[in-house]
Order: structure tokens, then sequence, then C-alpha cells
């Protein structure tokens, strides 16, 4: 059997054969300190078939006890498996001599190969790069009257950045952006704003209404080199593109290329009145119940970041409506500081600014993908029913 991790998305380092059935290998780290992510290919030989094999998975040993630490906080939680190359993601059961024993500090993968045909085996379903491009030059094709696809600029490595515009119906709408992909492995946030996209174009009556009372900006996947590489949470030059924001709003210089391109658009192009950045969670240990998801989080000193008392209320309205109406397991109020992009958002622009983890590995695809709905919904009737929205540069129409 060969298993490697040679390939686009492809996650895992110092993959060693321990004996005849048996391989070692750690999950990606980087910069981030995150080491949650590994995405391996399995291709058994003929007379393989009917064998069991294990695959012993541990954090990347260059993170030392850090990685451990974080490592131990994500698992144990599903791992999800697609036979026949890249295609369906099914969570891995323990089911035809499939099994996986979790030890603290690592877990071990006993893998019943049935045939010659070779699967993918990983932390949790990837997006790949290359296949949300597609479906960005897909969506253009079909809704090209509605949707304009943009560019941000490139990567470090090159790579474009999709910007997805969806303008209201009047050019004077408060601008609502949505972000996802600053870390590389999450997935799922990726998922959630392709949801959120094909959402507004749909033919649902409040998806419509939403469509044309804000100007839409989608930037579905901000980190094309570190999702190509399989990486964590960093970007191809080693810096995690989501603390990279300090000292923003004013003026300060980021490191990141991405992160460059990105605060220099919102500057000069599109300062947001309201941002939903998607991220992942991962695993159950830090939740308190399915789906897992991660508290929608918001910045503190709320009233030192937003002066007028009506966005203040906005804010909290926002808050409620992410408590009562969508799966986040935790209460809101984790400190995002100023390293966030939320903080400096707020700071420079007074956007209102929610930071929400999809769980990548407890929840199939398709739920990932709804919850970007969910979460917009959530936001957008907190500004239409329950805001006094004259908050903002122009009200929405009404």
């Amino acid at each position: 059997m060969k298993v490697d991790v040679d390939f686009e998305c492809g996650g895992g380092k110092r993959i060693a054969r321990l004996a005849e059935r048996h391989w070692r290998l750690e999950t990606t780290g980087d910069a981030s300190g995150y080491t949650k992510y590994f995405c391996v290919r399995v291709a058994p030989e003929p007379h393989e078939r009917g064998s069991i094999h294990r695959i012993d998975v541990h954090p990347d040993a260059d993170l030392g006890e850090k990685g451990v630490n974080y490592f131990r906080s994500h698992f144990p939680a599903d791992l999800w498996c697609s036979r026949g190359g890249w295609g369906r993601w099914l969570p891995f059961r323990e089911s035809a001599g499939n099994s996986v024993r979790f030890h603290g500090e690592w877990f071990e993968v006993n893998l019943a190969v049935q045939s010659e045909t070779e699967l993918c085996l990983a932390a949790h379903p990837p997006l790949r790069y290359s296949d949300l491009m597609t479906w960005v030059s897909r969506l253009a094709k079909r809704h090209g009257e509605r949707l304009r696809v943009c560019s941000l600029g490139r990567s470090a490595e090159g790579r474009e950045i999709p910007l997805l515009l969806l303008p209201g119906t009047s050019r004077s709408l408060p601008r609502f952006l949505v972000l996802a992909g600053q870390h590389p492995s999450e997935h799922s946030g990726c998922r959630a704003s392709q949801g959120i996209v094909e959402y507004l174009l749909s033919s649902i009556a409040e998806a419509r209404e939403i469509a044309d009372r804000f100007d839409f900006a989608v930037i579905p996947m901000m980190n094309p080199d570190g999702n190509v590489r399989g990486l964590s949470g960093a970007n191809g030059e080693d810096i995690d593109l989501a603390e990279d924001f300090s000292g923003a709003a004013a003026g300060a210089a980021l490191r990141a290329t991405e992160n460059r391109l990105f605060w220099q658009w919102l500057r000069s192009e599109f300062p947001p009145d309201l941002m939903l950045d998607l991220h992942a969670g991962h695993g159950s240990a830090a939740h308190s119940g399915p789906t897992y998801d991660g508290a929608a989080l918001f910045v503190r000193d709320v009233e030192k970041l937003y002066r007028d008392p009506r966005r203040v209320a906005a804010y909290r309205a926002i808050q409620d409506r992410f408590c009562f109406e969508t799966p986040s397991c935790a209460a809101p109020g984790e400190c995002l500081g100023e390293k966030f992009v939320e903080y400096q958002a707020a700071a420079a622009f007074g956007t209102l600014a929610a930071l929400y983890h999809v769980n990548a590995n407890m929840t199939g695809t398709q739920e990932q993908f709804r919850r970007g709905p969910q979460l917009l919904a959530a936001m957008a009737r907190a500004l239409l029913r329950d805001t006094d929205v004259s908050i903002f540069r122009t009200a929405p129409v009404a």
C-alpha cells in the first residue's frame, strides 16, 4: 500500500512505514500554531484486498507541547473518506474492519482495504481551490446578470483570490462583506460562503429581499496558497492571516500579501457596514453539544468601538439573533482583539462584524453549505427587523 500527500490539498508530513501494514504520519503544523489537518491518499496493491492497515496520526512534532495541546483540544472527532479518488466524502465509520482509536495525544486508524480502488482519508471533508474556482466559473455563466466575478489580486504564490459581487437594487445600499478561508484547512467556512452566494441567487423570497437590500461582496477563499499546500492555519509566507491586522485602522503595514490587498480594497472600494467572517471549528471537545459550532465571536468594548448608541443597539441585535437563530453552542463574547480584522474594521469603518466557526468534521458538507444562509439571514433580520437602519450611510430601501 502507498500512503502519500503529494496532491492539491493533501496534508500531513513525516510519513513513515513502520511495518508491512503499519504507517505513521503527523498532521500539518505551521506558524499559526495549528496542527489539526491531514489528508492522505491511500493506494492499495491488487494483492492487499481484505487486509487491515494501520495508520497512526500524531501532531506536528515541530510545534512541541503547544502542538500536542492544540491537537488534543480538537480530537476526538469524526474522520472522513472519499473512495475512488476525490469525490463524495463520507464519515469513516467503524464497519467492515474500519476503526479509529484515540489515545489522547495521537490516534490510530485501522483501515480495511476492500478493493484496488484508492481512497483519501482526511480530518474533515476538504474543499480544493481548483474546485472552488470551477464553481465560481459555473456561477458566472449561469448568473452573469446578477453576479460579477472579480479578483482581489494575486496571492503570495500568484494565485487569483476570487471576489464575488452581488449588488442590490440601488448603489446607495449598506455594504455587506462575507469573508472565508483565512485559515486554509477551515474548508467548512468556505462551503458556508458558497451557500450564501447560492442562497442570494435563489428564488426564495426572503433571499431575494436580502439580496435587494444590501450590496454584497463575498471572498470565498482568502488563502489559496495554504489551501493548495494543505496547511493548517498559515499562508504561503507562513503567516496567520486572521491575526495579522494589528494597527491596520491606524495605517500600520500588514505583513501578508493577501491582507495588504484586502485592506487596501476595503479602504478604497468597499468599507463594509457589516461583515461575516466564516471560520471552522474542529471536533467536539470545545463545545457542549451538536452540531459543535463555535461561538459567534464579537469584539469586546462595544461601546468604545461603536460610539453611536444606535450602532451599539444594532450590534446587540445581531448577538441576539445569533444566540437564538443559529446552532452556536457557546455564549457569544469571546474577545476578538486588535490583531483581528473585525476589530480593525470596527475601528476604521464602524463595521458591525461577527466571526463564526462552522464545525468542519462533525457535520457533512451539505450542512456546512446550509449554515452560511442561516447565519446571513440571522444578521439580515437583525438589521432589517430589529434595528434603526439610519445608522448606515444610507438606509436599506423600503
